[in-house]
């Protein structure tokens, strides 16, 4: 686990350095109109959460999976890997699958489904369920790049979203 978090931390630091002059732009965009902005963050999170919970009711529908058959939720999920996935995941995933093909994939199509499809992939370890559901929130979130054109906006939906998934999944181990 501890190497997980290294690992994470080192990938995270490359990109806020690889990055850096972009992520400073668009931080500085971003201030310039906080109310604006935050409202953006929110409604596109409020936008991610139904879509990824519709997508994974449409999956088990055409899946015919049961609803015993979920999303792993690990309950001892430690403090390493929640900064992970709040803090780390973000930055690094929103860089490199919104931000960097963007910047090769001219053809606002090629780049959604191309980005989305590597977005769920690398989310294929919850299990063949979450493929769809993944490749849906890629989507939205390269429409958000493509409207914004500012990565901060995408890292903060994101971070948002995670937050709540963490919480969430903590409040819920409170009753199982």
């Amino acid at each position: 686990m501890i190497l997980g978090f290294i690992f994470a931390f080192v990938i995270f630091i490359l990109c806020l350095y690889t990055f850096k002059d972009v992520l400073i732009k668009d931080f500085k965009q971003f201030k310039k109109d906080p109310r604006k902005n935050i409202e953006t963050v929110f409604w596109y999170w409020f936008l991610v959460t139904i879509a990824f919970a519709i997508s994974i009711f449409l999956t088990r529908i055409i899946l015919s999976l049961d609803s015993t058959t979920q999303i792993e939720i690990n309950p001892h999920i430690s403090f390493l890997i929640i900064i992970s996935m709040i803090i780390f995941t973000p930055v690094v995933e929103e860089c490199l699958l919104r931000y960097l093909p963007r910047t090769f994939i001219k053809n606002k199509y090629a780049y959604m489904i191309l980005s989305s499809a590597i977005f769920a992939a690398l989310h294929f370890t919850g299990g063949i369920g979450v493929i769809f559901p993944f490749f849906v929130y890629g989507l939205i979130m390269c429409h958000l790049y493509l409207k914004h054109n500012n990565i901060f906006i995408n890292i903060a939906v994101h971070f948002v979203y995670n937050l709540m998934v963490v919480v969430m999944s903590n409040l819920a181990m409170l009753f199982i």
